[in-house]
């Protein structure tokens, strides 16, 4: 996940600054004797700032508890480039001059600063870019075993979906209504597939009611014999 931020602005230009090396140095004195520390101006800039947005996790918690700055990467584009000859004079280094110099000479050293002539805004700020690692909120709904455990029934799984749906929390990220432990019963059908037990009449229809209210159902299982609540257990060929 990364944080993005874009700036731009329709001038720019290209400063120079000197390095505290022997290279700069030689590059200061170029600069200075010319006076050519603005080498360049640059039309429609932009420029991109990503923040890598880290994830951390609490011991227990399944899923990120806050994010942290990480790594930050710069990059940028220009409509035009105007370079003037003060910058080849000091890419030539002493070559450039008239006089003869003894070879090897100091290759000049500097750095190219790019500086926005009119006020840059970010064009998209706060911008997060969802994929596969993170939502825009964490996995939020209801879980019948907080509330009622083994007393969970068809009537109360629905009436939790038709609260998240009059309380407004559908509206802020709530999605889920998952069914916990105490719906299994035995296995039937064509395909020996676990059925729901009594308290849980016409399953599919309630399932069915929940998608038609805007929300995801979620079915809990356990790859034991018997679950927590003592029922029956998807390895079990009960």
């Amino acid at each position: 996940m990364a944080l993005t931020e874009v700036f731009t602005g329709k001038n720019g230009t290209l400063t120079l600054a000197s390095e505290n090396t022997p290279e700069g140095a030689d590059a200061k004195a170029v600069v200075d004797t010319y006076a050519i520390q603005t080498v360049g101006r640059l039309t429609d800039v932009a420029v991109k700032v990503d923040t890598a947005l880290k994830e951390f996790y609490e011991v227990g918690r399944r899923h990120p508890v806050s994010l942290s700055p990480g790594d930050i990467a710069i990059s940028g584009t220009v409509g035009r480039a105007y370079v003037n000859g003060a910058l080849l004079m000091l890419l030539q280094g002493r070559g450039s001059s008239p006089t003869a110099f003894a070879e090897p000479y100091v290759q000049p050293s500097f750095t190219i600063t790019l500086r926005l002539a009119d006020p840059a805004r970010p064009s998209n700020s706060l911008t997060l870019e969802i994929g596969d690692k993170i939502a825009l909120t964490p996995p939020l709904g209801w879980n019948g075993w907080n509330s009622w455990a083994e007393r969970i029934d068809r009537a109360k799984n629905l009436a939790a979906a038709e609260a998240m749906v009059a309380t407004g929390l559908i509206d802020h990220g709530w999605t889920y209504i998952n069914l916990d432990d105490s719906w299994q019963g035995v296995r039937g059908g064509p395909l020996e597939a676990l059925q729901p037990n009594e308290k849980f009449p016409d399953f599919a229809g309630m399932v069915a009611r929940i998608h038609a209210l805007g929300l995801k159902a979620g079915l809990y299982s356990t790859p034991y014999i018997q679950s927590y609540a003592g029922y029956v257990g998807a390895s079990s060929r009960l």
